[in-house]
């Protein structure tokens, strides 16, 4: 049992609504407490949030084998140098963890795609597996098929303005998907929480837009730039670099902004004869290049510590398909050189030349995303996901979904590489031209 955490809960319940999701009687979210970070690691509080057993109240959440989910690790996290943020992350993490499960059947509608037409995003848009991939009976995966009937969920284009229904799968979580929805991997990607729609409408798609640019980069192994970090240290940086910079942890950053021009970075964490992670790689997106690294550092304060208590890792690369699995093996000390196509990349830019929106608001955040992905000829759809009890605490949590990025797969048999943006993207960027066979053969280490 992790020790609670220092802070005046009637203080809290006085400030934050939303206290209640964690009330002893009729709270989602079973309690909040403090996690030690990793040793050697930035010294940041780190708060995490239990849902519980979810599979008492709401019966399709089983694990694979049918059993219940009671020591499923499915609440939030969040880490912050002061502890009353870390412990709102952790909460609004919850929140979104827990609106991304929680549904009924009669949620969704049942339809092929030829009959629910143009109201459905096109199946042929959506990133798929390649041929070779299909073919290999250990791919977990089918493709689409418009003939044949599957759920979907109620969306909004923004990009259309008008109502888009997308495929269940793409939006939920533990959906038990049939033999006809097994195209797509079910993962979080582009949900998001906040008591601001706005807000969390522009975490939602930075998000998606943030997996396409890492998968990308991992899958074609595009050398990127590094960003030099100038000293003194912005003021958004200021706080958590210096933290990094008392620690055992050398960390380095790369710009991985992509054509859709919103600010992207990656970041490689290094620890010198680590056991367990010797390199941990995460990424951000947003608005300001400074902030978003300030949120690399900052965000590999609860995962650290977690990937580190996972286990039962498949013997054999090829059977990868928990979130961990990639991240666990990528992080020991021997596979340092998987890295080497970043760490020997050539490039460099300064924090202050990279891309830098002046958006002030979330609604010019939306329409500039909107203006890039609109440029590649892609749509943003949004989908709902806010429970009811959500809704009266003043929390919105919505899911992005942006038909024709790369999604990042941690199924090791089933990359999807046969979406058309995995090559066309480095090429049209000036990077090498890939092929299927030059793909990266080291599974995803993001998790």
């Amino acid at each position: 049992m992790n020790p609670v955490l220092d802070l005046d809960i009637s203080y809290l319940r006085a400030r934050y609504p939303f206290q209640r999701l964690l009330m002893p009687q009729g709270g989602i979210l079973s309690g909040a407490s403090k996690m030690a970070p990793d040793q050697g690691s930035p010294d940041m509080h780190v708060a995490v949030t239990d849902i519980g057993n979810m599979t008492k109240v709401f019966p399709h959440i089983i694990k694979p084998d049918g059993n219940d989910v009671l020591d499923e690790p499915m609440g939030g996290a969040g880490a912050d140098l002061d502890e009353e943020m870390a412990w709102l992350r952790a909460v609004m993490e919850g929140a979104e963890r827990y609106a991304n499960m929680a549904y009924d059947e009669s949620d969704f509608v049942v339809a092929s795609g030829n009959e629910i037409g143009e109201l459905g995003i096109d199946l042929d848009d959506i990133a798929r597996c390649s041929d070779a991939e299909y073919a290999d009976p250990a791919c977990p995966f089918n493709p689409p098929q418009k003939s044949l009937p599957i759920r979907w969920t109620r969306g909004w284009s923004l990009s259309k303005k008008c109502e888009r229904w997308v495929p269940t799968v793409m939006t939920h979580l533990y959906t038990r998907p049939s033999r006809n929805e097994r195209f797509w991997q079910e993962i979080s990607t582009g949900v998001a929480a906040h008591t601001d729609l706005g807000a969390a409408v522009v975490s939602a798609l930075c998000e998606v837009i943030e997996r396409d640019a890492l998968a990308i980069l991992w899958l074609a192994q595009l050398p990127l730039p590094r960003i030099d970090i100038p000293q003194p240290y912005p003021p958004a940086l200021a706080d958590n670099h210096r933290m990094l910079d008392q620690s055992l942890v050398k960390q380095i950053f790369f710009d991985a902004t992509s054509d859709l021009k919103v600010p992207t970075v990656y970041s490689l964490q290094l620890v010198e004869n680590h056991p367990k992670l010797s390199q941990y790689v995460n990424c951000a997106t947003g608005f300001d290049p400074a902030t978003l690294v300030a949120k690399t550092i900052r965000e590999a304060a609860p995962a650290r510590p977690v990937l580190q208590q996972q286990s039962n890792m498949p013997q054999n690369v090829d059977d990868y398909r928990a979130l961990s699995d990639g991240a666990n093996m990528l992080g020991l000390p021997e596979w340092r050189k998987a890295f080497d196509f970043l760490m020997k990349s050539p490039n460099s830019i300064s924090l202050a030349d990279m891309l830098a929106p002046d958006l002030p608001r979330p609604v010019d955040c939306i329409g500039y995303i909107l203006e890039q992905l609109e440029a590649q000829g892609m749509e943003a759809v949004i989908c709902d996901l806010t429970t009811d009890e959500l809704r009266e605490m003043g929390i919105w949590v919505v899911r992005a979904v942006i038909p024709g990025l790369m999604p990042m797969s941690v199924v090791q048999k089933a990359r999807f590489l046969g979406t058309p943006r995995l090559y066309d993207y480095p090429r049209r960027a000036g990077f090498k031209a890939i092929s299927e066979a030059d793909i990266n053969p080291l599974p995803q280490p993001f998790a």
